[in-house]
């Protein structure tokens, strides 16, 4: 067997307990392609008055070593929850890594990079595993909760971003998932996968705006040229009344004051 995952507590764990947590742990990290396993700490985990099933503490390492915490307080009997919880912690640690050797860091903590890489783990453990419940089934909104940073005012609104992001997600995780890049180089290629993502839509939107723009200046050309339109068909009216004015109405009028001086004069 490779070596374990190193399994500790605020007081130091039992060899059953650490054997039996390496039973569930041990193929997911390989299935996974890590470079460097992600240690474990049991610890009580609160948020306030929420319990946490488990966290990565930012930019935190023990020593040079990647570590996540997993909740005493939440039922390990079930490998499934174990998997979930150790894999999405892992998620969050990885892009941690990547952030820390790219100087470079996220916005969200659940957006967009992190969806991709859970989804890519999640898939690679359910190809390997024989778990009950399929990793991949337990993604839910919480998992891309943050609203990514995007210029266009329009993905302010969370029934256009969501969707952004999940097609993002769901158009590179296969083909990462398949691929032999380890997990540390996914994290890091899920940045540039979504840096690419983020330019091609801001492209797709500012000619989308020029568009706008040359549709609402062709309106206003329009608008013009139709005013202009009103203002001739205005001056052709009065044109055309004084004419049938002099053609018309003028010689019967004369007619009608001769005729009326002729009566006269008879």
């Amino acid at each position: 067997m490779s070596e374990q995952v190193s399994v500790c507590e605020y007081t130091p764990v039992d060899q059953s307990k650490s054997k039996w947590l390496n039973n569930i742990l041990l193929p997911l990290v390989e299935a996974c392609l890590f470079e460097r396993k992600i240690e474990v700490t049991i610890s009580p985990l609160h948020t306030g008055t929420f319990k946490c099933r488990g966290m990565s503490p930012r930019h935190q390492f023990r020593g040079s070593k990647p570590f996540i915490y997993l909740s005493v307080q939440y039922p390990f009997w079930r490998k499934a929850e174990i998997a979930y919880v150790y894999l999405h912690e892992c998620a969050h640690k990885l892009i941690d890594i990547a952030e820390i050797k790219r100087k470079k860091y996220s916005r969200e903590s659940h957006g967009p990079i992190f969806l991709l890489v859970e989804m890519v783990l999640f898939k690679r453990a359910d190809q390997a595993s024989n778990l009950e419940h399929k990793l991949f089934s337990k993604i839910d909104f919480y998992d891309f909760a943050d609203k990514p940073h995007l210029t266009d005012e329009a993905s302010e609104h969370e029934y256009i971003w969501r969707p952004l992001v999940l097609q993002f997600a769901l158009s590179n995780y296969e083909s990462l998932a398949n691929s032999d890049l380890s997990a540390e180089r996914i994290a890091e290629k899920a940045w540039d996968l979504w840096e690419d993502f983020r330019v091609d839509k801001i492209i797709i939107e500012k000619r989308k705006n020029k568009q706008v723009e040359q549709l609402n200046k062709k309106i206003e050309e329009l608008e013009i040229y139709n005013q202009q339109l009103q203002e001739l068909n205005s001056k052709i009216r009065r044109q055309l009344l004084v004419w049938t004015m002099l053609i018309f109405v003028l010689p019967l009028i004369g007619a009608s004051a001769y005729l009326l001086s002729f009566l006269r004069a008879s």
